[in-house]
């Protein structure tokens, strides 16, 4: 059980649901070839790790590195079908001062609502937010040290409104954590989008996009 002789040849640990191997050991592995998942013996029951039509977890759709001396960076042909939602994470690079990172939609520049809310770690607290402005403020941040943003969409392909959150650090005594939510009150179906900052340049660094994996 579990090995198929076929005209290619012994083929171990690939069967089907129903033929199984009979007397499993701990840690077997075995891949089915009528469901496409592989499963792990784990003494008592066999276990799914993964199911190759639809895989769990993260996948990387692009990753994009940051010019020298831009204001602006867009990322295009990222979101689509495949996937409903998405994480969007930027790290390393440098600013010449400290600065927060802004974001659109396409060529979007109306219909933004965002709030959120600052706090130092000297412990003050304050509001950021704005209605049907040109962007989302605030996504992320930008310093002498690095660039940083941690920030998820959903479905911005859908013919529907697009939702962020995010958070981010600002890595400076003076610094704090921001957290932050807001949605693009339209039904268009984007593909790309753009980060920005006001008055200043951002130099290197790396945008990453990845897809949340539908499954079943």
């Amino acid at each position: 059980m579990g090995i198929s002789n076929l005209s290619t040849g012994l083929r171990p640990g690939v069967c089907t649901s129903t033929t199984r191997p009979s007397t499993p050991f701990e840690g077997q592995m075995i891949y089915e070839t009528d469901t496409n998942r592989v499963l792990v013996y784990e003494g008592a029951a066999w276990v799914m790790i993964a199911d190759t039509d639809t895989p769990p977890g993260l996948q990387l759709i692009k990753a994009q590195t940051i010019g020298s001396a831009v204001t602006s960076v867009t990322v295009t042909d990222v979101f689509s079908s495949e996937f409903e939602n998405y994480l969007i994470t930027v790290s390393g690079g440098v600013c010449g001062a400290d600065y927060g990172l802004n974001m659109y939609l396409g060529s979007t520049r109306s219909g933004y609502y965002y709030t959120g809310t600052y706090h130092t770690y000297g412990n003050t607290s304050a509001w950021i937010g704005a209605s049907n402005a040109a962007e989302w403020g605030a996504v992320g941040i930008a310093t002498t040290n690095t660039l940083q943003a941690n920030i998820s969409v959903s479905g911005p392909n859908l013919a529907k409104n697009t939702y962020f959150s995010n958070t981010y650090i600002y890595g400076h005594p003076a610094g704090g954590r921001a957290a932050m939510g807001g949605y693009l009150a339209d039904n268009t179906q984007y593909t790309s989008f753009t980060l920005f900052i006001n008055a200043l340049t951002i130099t290197g660094g790396t945008i990453r996009v990845y897809g949340y994996r539908n499954t079943i």
